[in-house]
């Protein structure tokens, strides 16, 4: 049996909120977890696509204005690693995801 790994319970994603919690300017999150296993979330915050919303006086003059974009859930993308050292900065913890996520892909 290859090596597997280990599953995620409720507890993880509570680990993973409360850190996202107290790190709001982050996207990436690395944590080690048993057997060499690193787990690397990516959280990605969602919006409605931007449409243009039109007004009569300003269609008049030429002009248009953004509709106000509605906010919708922010999405956590989990994946494994077996990493040597558990990044702790946004942008190799970003590559790791990358690479951990889509492995095929050429760097």
């Amino acid at each position: 049996m290859p090596d597997q790994p280990p599953t995620i319970d409720d507890n993880d994603h509570v680990i993973v909120d409360a850190w996202f919690s107290e790190h709001p300017g982050r996207t990436c999150y690395a944590r080690q977890f048993r057997d060499g296993w690193t787990l690397l979330v990516k959280r990605v915050e969602r919006r409605e696509p931007r449409r243009q919303r039109q007004s009569r006086v300003l269609i008049q003059v030429g002009r248009q204005r953004e509709a106000p974009r509605k906010e919708l859930p922010t999405v956590y993308l989990r994946t494994w690693a077996k990493l040597d050292t558990v990044p702790k900065t946004e942008n190799p913890c970003l590559l790791a995801w990358q690479r951990a996520a889509y492995p095929k892909l050429k760097p």
